[in-house]
């Protein structure tokens, strides 16, 4: 649906930021709530990346 109201580059920078914003929260947020742990000494990929 975002792809029909923006251009090409637009879209294109769009999802980089999303994806960037979707890795921050992934390595900050999730592995702080898990594990705890305020260093962040164990950092682990634990919601967004999946192995198939």
């Amino acid at each position: 649906m975002i792809g029909k109201r923006k251009s090409k580059n637009e879209l294109t920078v769009f999802l980089l930021k999303r994806g960037l914003w979707l890795v921050f929260v992934e390595l900050v947020i999730v592995n702080f709530a898990w594990y705890f742990d305020p260093g962040f000494r164990t950092v682990s990929f634990l919601v967004i990346w999946v192995w198939e």
